[in-house]
């Protein structure tokens, strides 16, 4: 299209494996797939034919540029070694390709959606990665229509999916790592840091301490883990003023004009 450019930003979200953690009971295993995830070619197959790079996000609840971000992802990462070990000493014994306990073969499915290639690739990309670690995967097709239902359900036990991220992270702290917003599963104790956390004042501290929240569940209990947040790529009309990828910036519309 003539006479067009593009604007780039990144997109306000933080994507990657979420596990059900009322399908996927068994910590250990959650704890597998989180340290044995490769996420850089998860997110190489995500990216596949855009102009577009970003480091690895390491938090769900604030984007790399805030200035209350911090690393909460889980280490080490990135180990079939490490993700084996967790398996073992949880009392996993590997048979053939995989893992199994008591008679039960270490496993679940991803949730896949439609027939785009890019969703195909990271479910088979994934697929390989966790069957190195010695976790069978099976993939899990259904239509784009079923999304909603099949997430708001929780009928899924991993999906390639995320959530909006804002300026403040009290209240994803809350929905992702309150035990009440998880079937029960959590603790007590984080609990007990999330209600204390939501009485600070200073939105700083506050925040901060949303991090060390994040950092313990992400440990303990590895329901997410975190891949993407993606761009935010806008074409417009080079002579369009005041339009494009706005990051936390409320829009005004009233400043927007040729």
């Amino acid at each position: 299209v003539a006479n067009i450019e593009i604007r780039r930003g990144s997109r306000l979200f933080s994507g990657g494996v979420t596990m059900n953690p009322a399908r996927m009971q068994d910590v250990a295993l959650r704890r597998a797939v989180v340290t044995g995830l490769n996420r850089e070619a998860l997110a190489k197959v995500r990216f596949q034919g855009l102009d577009y790079e970003e480091k690895l996000p390491n938090s769900m609840i604030h984007m790399p540029f805030s200035p209350y971000y911090q690393d909460s992802y889980p280490t080490p990462n990135n180990s079939v070694s490490e993700a084996q070990k967790i398996l073992e000493a949880a009392g996993y014994t590997k048979n053939g390709d995989y893992y199994e306990k008591d008679g039960t073969k270490a496993g679940c499915a991803v949730v896949v959606f439609g027939d785009d290639p890019t969703n195909k690739g990271k479910a088979q990309t994934f697929t390989q990665q966790m069957k190195d670690v010695g976790i069978e995967i099976r993939i899990d097709q259904h239509a784009d229509s079923e999304f909603a239902t099949i997430l708001g359900n929780w009928d899924y036990d991993i999906s390639f999916s995320g959530y909006s991220v804002s300026a403040d992270a009290t209240e994803s702290t809350k929905q992702f790592y309150y035990s009440e917003n998880n079937e029960g599963i959590g603790s007590k104790e984080i609990d007990a840091l999330i209600a204390a956390m939501t009485l600070i004042e200073d939105d700083k501290e506050r925040n901060l301490a949303c991090n060390e929240i994040e950092k313990k569940h992400m440990a303990e209990f590895a329901f997410l883990g975190t891949i993407t947040n993606g761009p935010d790529f806008v074409m417009v009309k080079k002579t369009l003023a005041n339009y494009g990828p706005r990051l936390y910036k409320s829009m005004d519309w009233a400043a927007v004009g040729w």
